[in-house]
């Protein structure tokens, strides 16, 4: 889907877990590489479901570029 990536064109958060075992960090920082001004965020005590394993966290950054990107526009 790399094709698709590089034709995004609107603000994107990619994100992750440090210790994603199917989806590692290095698959993520190239989908955000691939999409231009995507902002990318690692969570450090997360596997495959962050959302999930590190709640808290991911609401948090989710805050932050929300209002980051709410700002921008």
């Amino acid at each position: 889907q790399q094709t698709t990536l590089r034709k995004l064109d609107m603000p994107a958060l990619v994100a992750c877990g440090r210790h994603d075992a199917i989806f590692p960090v290095a698959r993520h920082e190239v989908m955000a590489s691939l999409i231009a001004g995507a902002s990318f965020e690692v969570f450090e005590d997360a596997g495959h479901l962050p959302t999930l394993e590190t709640s808290d966290e991911v609401t948090a950054a989710l805050n932050r570029w929300l209002t980051d990107t709410l700002l921008l526009t």
